[in-house]
């Protein structure tokens, strides 16, 4: 089954991708976009800096994207988590403090 345009432009990425993609803007400031590739007449998934300019070639797989940016993300969650007190049980009870 063949991907037209219009079919890819309403469908942009999915929800896990969509999260992941938080994720990664999230540890490193760039987004991740989903756009067609004119070089290479093949739709492509770009890295893209806080200005919104593409950093490097355009990813044509989605696991390569992961491969490439995985590490910063397992290094931000990592100092984060440990940093950061759990402020909620995995049950959603809250450990902090009431308000007013």
């Amino acid at each position: 089954m063949t991907i037209t345009a219009t079919r890819a432009k309403a469908r942009d990425l999915g929800p896990a991708r969509k999260a992941y993609a938080g994720r990664v803007e999230e540890a490193t400031g760039w987004t991740i976009a989903w756009r067609y590739c004119t070089n290479e007449q093949a739709w492509a998934f770009y890295l893209l800096d806080p200005c919104g300019d593409c950093a490097d070639d355009p990813f044509y797989c989605w696991d390569d994207l992961t491969d490439y940016c995985q590490d910063a993300v397992d290094e931000y969650e990592a100092l984060y988590h440990s940093i950061e007190p759990k402020l909620y049980d995995d049950l959603g009870r809250s450990d902090a403090e009431g308000g007013l």
